[in-house]
């Protein structure tokens, strides 16, 4: 199973909740539609441009579902919806096995609702609404305030020199990257954008953080991290950040676009132990991202495409380096989210992203 806390955007694609999964916040699929596995739970409201649909069993949503597409769901093993449903589709709540399932408030649709007798709906049904859905905010307006941000090696601040930075990732080098984390001071850059490696790999050992980090690696390398030992915070919330750099700035329709430019290689990241929950990580890649991520982690992924963190225990954390990144945030709506009547369109508080 996986456990993310946070609120979630899917910018472009299908959401599929995998088997047991638990969402801790709203889900917006800006694009796409959202389907369910056996045991998901998300603990907030769904906003989907597409179908919301389960055929599977034990699927509890503790809010509302708002749908530009149909709702599908099955009773089987005690379904629920918590809220409201609102659909621009039909609405259709079937029965299956033996379980009764509930909606804990009103069900409007834009065309027909069909309830099976297994189903409880505790509000009003009303089937034929003259009026559209209502998102809020809208779809539109969050796909603008979540566009892509174009990473690279520039903005971060003075880069680390006192030894020949490549040298750092050679055969034990002197001193060693976890020497340089490990050690109180002031913000490290790491940037290997000059280093002539296909590939760069990150493998700290047991150790403490005790400085905030970048590593940066330029786009044609693949990089490669292994945080599958004990990685401590030394009290003060420090950040590590992961950054393969776009390969453009260029816009594509007037946005920003992920530019991966290593041939399309994803990056490898394994993350099997536990992180310290106070220390937050970033992993920044255009180019996706493959391996093993089955310990708890906090921060934040900013991706290409869909992670899989199928073992994961992830918490969002906010983020921030001053010059590059204002702050990604983990809320949309509420107390620090970006949905505020005086925000305009911008990417200054996502979470994670993924973008195809």
């Amino acid at each position: 199973m996986s456990h993310y806390t946070g609120d979630l955007v899917l910018r472009n694609g299908d959401f599929s909740c995998i088997q047991d999964s638990v969402l801790d916040g709203d889900l917006y699929v800006l694009t796409g539609s959202v389907s369910f596995s056996n045991g998901c739970r998300v603990n907030g409201d769904i906003w989907a441009a597409g179908n919301v649909t389960n055929n599977s069993q034990n699927v509890h949503i503790t809010g509302s579902i708002t749908t530009n597409g149909l709702v599908s769901m099955t009773a089987n093993g005690g379904t629920s919806v918590g809220g409201n449903i609102s659909a621009k589709g039909n609405v259709t709540l079937t029965n299956q096995g033996s379980s009764t399932a509930t909606v804990g408030g009103n069900i409007t649709s834009r065309n027909s609702i069909s309830v099976g007798t297994s189903w409880t709906v505790t509000g009003v049904k009303t089937p034929n609404s003259p009026t559209d859905p209502v998102f809020d905010p809208t779809l539109a307006w969050l796909l603008g305030a979540t566009k892509w941000i174009d990473l690279d090696n520039t903005g971060w601040g003075t880069t680390y020199s006192a030894t020949p930075v490549c040298n750092l990732v050679k055969n034990n080098p002197n001193p060693t990257i976890a020497s340089l984390i490990s050690t109180a001071g002031t913000r490290l850059v790491l940037d290997f954008t000059s280093c002539t490696n296909n590939s760069i790999t990150i493998a700290l050992p047991n150790m403490t953080v005790r400085r905030d980090v970048v590593i940066i690696v330029k786009p044609s390398a693949r990089l490669l991290v292994d945080l599958s030992t004990t990685i401590q915070d030394d009290g003060n919330k420090r950040q590590l950040f992961f950054v393969h750099s776009d390969a453009s700035r260029a816009y594509s329709s007037g946005a920003p676009v992920p530019n991966c430019g290593n041939g399309n290689q994803a990056d490898k990241f394994d993350i099997t132990a536990n992180v310290d929950a106070n220390l937050r990580v970033m992993f920044y890649t255009a180019c996706g991202f493959t391996g093993n991520v089955s310990g708890s982690l906090s921060g934040q992924f900013y991706t290409s495409e869909s992670p899989d963190l199928r073992h994961a225990s992830y918490t969002c954390k906010d983020m921030s380096w001053t010059g590059v990144l204002d702050q990604l945030g983990c809320k949309i709506k509420g107390a620090g989210g970006i949905s505020t009547p005086t925000t305009p369109p911008q990417l200054a508080a996502l979470v994670y992203q993924s973008e195809r």
